[in-house]
């Protein structure tokens, strides 16, 4: 009946929520990740630039 299916469908849907929220927290957890990574790759480039510079100079 109506009922038993819109039941069905509330507790389908809160699977598919749950399932949702946690695939969410991983990508979270993963662009996270990712920024914290970017910024050392920056900072490795800012101090090889640095170098580079220092050893122009010193030619």
């Amino acid at each position: 009946d109506l009922l038993k299916q819109l039941s069905e469908n509330v507790e389908d849907n809160r699977e598919k929520m749950k399932d949702l929220v946690a695939s969410s927290m991983q990508n979270s957890d993963a662009i996270m990740a990712n920024k914290a990574d970017i910024s050392e790759r920056r900072a490795s480039i800012i101090k090889n630039r640095e170098d580079m510079s220092e050893n122009r100079s010193n030619i």
